[in-house]
């Protein structure tokens, strides 16, 4: 499977746009993002636990995440390699090479300093705590994604097009709406053109899952 820089679709998204769309770069990154999240991908997102030294309530999200699973109070992530979250619990693993032979041990911290989901929300690409916190270390668990030098994921190939065409739809959604309402654009227009656009990326969407599907077909055999 070839793996391109989202940042293709985006570029694509604009030569069949209008340059204008090139000056909404957060905008277009963050539903990037969304949508291949919502595309879903065969390929794989390993656990990372990374410290953080958080001074006031907000805390940058790495490039190389994926999906945040977790933050939790103190540094965790100098200590062991988060390998696994489930139901609320790190396991973390640690190998011993001082022993003979050596081994590698499976174990919970007992208390671990959660923070509740509650607590904290994802804005772009930061995290923002209710908490305040002065110089303190969090430990961030996420999935993490490949990225280029550019720090933007690498994704499917096959994923290209159908998120091209979900971002034309998002920025007609959002800014070609202020057209419509100075006059510039007829309403009629302006809604069939975006009907238009989001019957475009949801076949799109479809064709990108079959891709994958025919890639990997033990997802098709029940297996």
């Amino acid at each position: 499977m070839k793996k391109v820089s989202i940042k293709q679709a985006i570029i694509d998204a604009i030569e069949m746009s209008e340059p204008a769309m090139g000056r909404h770069m957060n905008f277009l990154i963050k539903k990037a993002k969304y949508i291949e999240k919502a595309i879903g991908s065969n390929l794989a997102h390993p656990v990372k636990a990374s410290n953080v030294k958080v001074t006031g309530c907000e805390l940058d999200i790495p490039d190389d995440c994926f999906a945040v699973m977790a933050v939790l109070r103190g540094s965790y992530a100098d200590q062991c390699n988060a390998a696994f979250l489930s139901h609320g619990t790190i396991l973390t693993v640690e190998y011993d090479e001082d022993i003979d032979p050596p081994e590698t041990f499976t174990w919970i911290p007992l208390e671990v300093p959660y923070i509740r989901r509650t607590l904290w929300r994802e804005y772009g690409n930061s995290i923002h705590l209710v908490d305040q916190f002065k110089d303190e270390y969090l430990t961030l668990i996420y999935q993490k994604i490949e990225t280029d030098p550019e720090g933007m994921w690498l994704v499917s190939e096959s994923h290209i097009d159908a998120i091209m065409k979900f971002l034309i739809h998002q920025y007609a959604k959002k800014f070609q709406f202020k057209k419509m309402m100075s006059e510039k654009m007829v309403r009629d227009n302006y809604l069939q053109q975006l009907a238009g656009y989001e019957r475009d990326y949801s076949i799109a969407v479809r064709s990108a899952r079959a891709d994958d599907a025919r890639e990997f077909p033990y997802r098709t055999e029940g297996y």
